[in-house]
């Protein structure tokens, strides 16, 4: 009977054992969780905190969002996630530089933690739009280097072009490389990427180049609708613009949208060389016009 009785024993345990696992992990939780709540009591309250955090900055709430972060225990109220979360809570408030300091806090606490495609890519634009475009564009360098190719992985490297771009001569060639795989594999006319790598290329000195890549752009093309929403200065638009009007021969308009990229200083040599340039080439036409 003892065979018989400790076989009965080591079931009842084993019944409890379940038991204690069912009630210490509900509704399919994992042990990790479970010792992650032992470890940082709050920890789960936390996760679903940011969690209707980030339904609220998708809707772009960002009052509510930090209404919501109010909640959160202070033991989290310098963790990275918290950080991140506040700081596009911020900016969608208005309050750029509160941002711009909880999402560099967040960054120096965890390297990575603006590496996901939503976050990164608002944070990004968030640094941009405040003139850290160096900052802007290692954010986005680091979300794109994780994507697979997927279509926003062409819009990322488009954005990563731009940003790229407006630093100056010492980043081109890094945007031409952005631009290039941008449109890679591309079947449809990605009008932001096609006027970024036509500017890149004249900068670089390569206008027939430049020439052959406008021609991919339609007449029917909203060049204008595309370039103002850009997250860059007035005078890299400018830019965009310059060459758009110069590929349907409006000369005049092209001028004027030289003169205004030439408010870039990293940029300004260039954009006085090509106003030159029309100038010259202008001349012999309307030499040949007159009577």
């Amino acid at each position: 009977m003892a065979p018989a009785a400790s076989c009965y024993r080591g079931a009842v345990w084993y019944r409890l054992l379940i038991i204690v696992c069912a009630l210490a992990f509900p509704s399919g939780g994992r042990a990790s969780d479970f010792w992650d709540e032992v470890r940082t009591p709050g920890l789960r309250a936390h996760a679903t905190l940011m969690h209707e955090v980030a339904v609220a900055i998708r809707r772009e709430e960002g009052h509510h969002a930090l209404e919501l972060l109010t909640r959160d225990p202070a033991i989290f109220a310098d963790h990275p996630d918290t950080l991140r979360m506040r700081g596009l809570a911020l900016a969608l408030t208005g309050d750029s530089a509160g941002a711009l300091q909880a999402l560099q806090r967040a960054q120096q606490l965890d390297a990575t933690v603006l590496d996901d495609v939503t976050w990164g890519t608002r944070a990004a634009l968030i640094a941009a739009k405040s003139g850290h475009l160096a900052w802007a564009s290692d954010i986005v360098a680091r979300v794109v280097g994780g994507l697979p190719a997927l279509p926003v992985r062409r819009e990322l490297f488009s954005l990563l072009g731009d940003l790229l771009l407006t630093q100056g001569p010492t980043r081109l060639p890094e945007a031409l490389v952005a631009y290039r795989e941008a449109l890679r594999g591309s079947t449809s006319t990605d009008v932001r990427s096609t006027l970024g790598l036509a500017l890149a290329l004249r900068r670089n000195g390569e206008p027939q180049a430049a020439r052959d890549v406008m021609s991919r752009i339609t007449a029917a093309s909203r060049v204008d609708v595309v370039v103002n929403v850009l997250p860059l200065p007035e005078s890299e638009k400018a830019a965009r613009l310059a060459i758009a009007y110069e590929a349907v021969g409006d000369v005049e308009q092209a001028l004027t949208q030289w003169a205004a990229a030439a408010a870039l200083p990293m940029w300004q040599a260039q954009a006085n060389a090509e106003a030159n340039r029309l100038h010259k080439e202008a001349r012999p036409r309307e030499r040949t016009r007159k009577p």
